[in-house]
């Protein structure tokens, strides 16, 4: 609900990557991912991009968060140039999903799965790159906002307490915020109703 989304690719070789001990990123520990990010991006090639709560919030009231990503998707693939590319696939339908990416980027060879980051180290890598990468921007968030804003994950009960607090104080939602994500949503819906029920 809260901060941007961080898109990242990684290039190297895939035996190199597992002995370095690279894994889906939700299974390392946040000390664990902060070592091997800093491995990774000091010992291969890699690229990300932050994409801003702003630009996700205008894909998805276009009706395309998946054509957002498969966009920055290829915009790292061509910038690193490479013929071969694995990508987590955003779309249900896999096939789909890499003949868009493959459009947009070029690459003759867009392979999209489901799970990739479990699958292929090279995308474990750039989860946990990314995964860093994003935590990093949360605590800065946090740090401005002078008081605990959790994870920003709609899971996260300080994350929903803060968003709660926030609004029923200002009447509004800090900048950060994802508006267009359902729970923010519901959130805002709930929280109104409240407010009237006040008046009452």
């Amino acid at each position: 609900m809260l901060g941007p989304m961080v898109i990242c690719g990684v290039f190297g070789d895939s035996s190199s990557l597992s002995k370095l001990g690279v894994r889906d990123s939700k299974q390392l520990t946040p000390a664990k991912r902060t070592e091997l990010s800093l491995r990774i991006r000091e010992e291969y090639e890699w690229k990300s991009y932050v994409i801003s709560p702003g630009e996700i919030d205008a894909a998805v009231l276009k009706g395309g968060l998946n054509d957002l990503e498969a966009v920055y998707f290829a915009r790292i693939i061509s910038e690193m140039g490479h013929e071969r590319a694995v990508v987590d696939c955003a779309d249900v339908n896999e096939r789909r999903f890499a003949e868009k990416i493959g459009s947009l980027s070029s690459c003759p060879g867009v392979d999209a799965r489901h799970r990739a980051d479990v699958m292929f180290p090279q995308v474990s890598a750039a989860s946990i790159v990314a995964k860093v990468e994003r935590d990093s921007i949360i605590a800065k968030l946090q740090e401005e906002a002078g008081e605990a804003i959790g994870s920003g994950y709609p899971s996260d009960p300080v994350t929903v307490d803060f968003l709660r607090k926030h609004y029923a104080r200002s009447g509004d939602l800090p900048p950060f915020v994802r508006r267009s994500w359902e729970p923010v949503r519901r959130l805002l819906s709930i929280s109104k109703i409240k407010n009237l029920d006040d008046f009452r």
